[in-house]
Order: structure tokens, then sequence, then C-alpha cells
């Protein structure tokens, strides 16, 4: 699967980090929230590494979630995608049923929340 925003001259590298991140702090089974999934690349990326988590994704375009329903088909029982409009998707916190929340902007940063403990 290729990249859907190559434009970035770091994104190479930051998507790189935080999916590593993610793979190493995300629980052995564990969920993961993708706020603003896109087409799945980031998920897709994740679950090369870790096949073992169950990855939940909104984004607004249905077109995006088709995409990324293709793109992620060999973990079908894995992935759930959904349409959520930003400003829900803004709002949402880790909650005990996620292990992390990941939302990747557009060439910006990553960013990523840290599995609650305890």
């Amino acid at each position: 699967m290729d990249d859907p925003i190559q434009r970035h001259p770091t994104r190479d590298e930051q998507l790189d980090i935080l999916v590593s991140v993610l793979a190493d702090i995300v629980p052995n089974g564990g969920r993961v929230l993708d706020l603003g999934c896109g087409t799945g690349y980031v998920d897709w990326m994740l679950l090369q590494r870790r096949g073992d988590l169950h990855l939940t994704g909104l984004d607004l375009k249905p077109e995006s979630l088709a995409e990324a329903e293709r793109a992620l088909a060999e973990w079908s029982g894995q992935v759930t995608l959904l349409p959520s409009p930003l400003p829900a998707m803004a709002s949402m916190r880790p909650s005990p049923r996620w292990s992390s929340t990941t939302w990747t902007i557009p060439q910006s940063k990553p960013a990523f929340a840290r599995p609650r403990r305890g």
C-alpha cells in the first residue's frame, strides 16, 4: 500500500516512528482507535508489524473508508471502520476500551496517546 500523502519530506520517518511506538506499547491483542484513519495507511503499517491488534478507524469520507476496507481486507475480523465527523473524533479520549488512540494529521507530526495503566 502506498502512502496517500507523500508531499511532506519527513512523513515516512514520522509514520515509522509512530508505528514503531504503537507496536511497542500496545499490549498483545490490544485495541487501537485511529481518529481520521483516511485510507487506512497507518493501520495497514501497524497490522503488518502487529497482526494481533484490533483496530477501529473513524473517518468523515466514505470514499476513504471504502479504500481502507479494501486495503485492510486481510484483517477484516480485526478492523472496524466507521464514518464519523471530525468534531466528534477530536473530543474522543483514551478509555479502558482502547489500548491506544492515534490521530495522524496530514503534513503534520503524528500524535499518539499512551495506553492507560491500572
